[in-house]
């Protein structure tokens, strides 16, 4: 898997590659409006397929090295 911006990330829908688009500047005022709203930003389908695969397949080459907790519910 070739691991590069343009192959990861799913850029119709978050053109991070054309900074100067008014499509760029539009994802960044929905980032910045969910970062003051609710301290967080949620990117649906911000990993292409392909990204998504290649993380899936980083992810299980090193299972072995995570670290498990028990979770507690509150």
């Amino acid at each position: 898997m070739d691991i590069r911006a343009e192959t990861i990330i799913d850029l119709d829908n978050y053109p991070v590659d054309r900074p100067q688009s008014a499509e760029y500047q539009g994802v960044v005022e929905r980032v910045k409006e969910g970062l003051t709203e609710d301290g967080c930003v949620v990117l649906p389908n911000f990993l292409s397929i392909e990204g998504l695969n290649a993380l899936v397949q980083e992810s299980e080459k090193r299972k072995s090295q995570a670290y498990y907790s028990k979770s507690k519910k509150m």
